[in-house]
């Protein structure tokens, strides 16, 4: 936990990398990839919200998003880790699932559950 500190505390803020992203060239590799571990969320939640109309509800929903990883998701979904993964990879998916790091997939609770909702219609006429 030391080591991330001290990596983190040579870190530009934010303020500074939005002003000129360049500044993330000069981080060294264990630096940069602390840094994206960090802001992952960060960028998900933001991009959830700039792609969904705004509401009350939806601003209520943010502090509660919870994030599954492949195998919680698996289970829910009776499948395999590989299967989730290879979900995460289409298109639908992109919006509610984050590779923090290669080998580490979050999935966004609240996105599945709609994703979920507007599979089952489409499954039940198909029988």
């Amino acid at each position: 936990m030391t080591a991330t500190r001290t990596v983190l505390a040579q870190v530009p803020s934010v303020e500074e990398l939005i002003a000129s992203p360049r500044l993330v060239r000069a981080l060294a590799p264990e630096a940069a990839r602390d840094l994206y571990v960090a802001l992952a969320p960060l960028v998900a939640e933001l991009q959830i919200t700039a792609t969904t109309p705004q509401s009350n509800v939806a601003v209520a929903r943010v502090s509660t998003d919870v994030w599954l990883t492949a195998d919680d998701v698996a289970e829910r979904l009776k499948t395999t880790r590989g299967a989730i993964y290879g979900l995460a990879r289409r298109a639908d998916w992109r919006h509610f699932s984050i590779r923090p790091k290669r080998r580490t997939l979050r999935i966004n609770e609240r996105g599945l559950s709609r994703w979920l909702a507007r599979q089952t219609p489409a499954a039940e006429s198909i029988t």
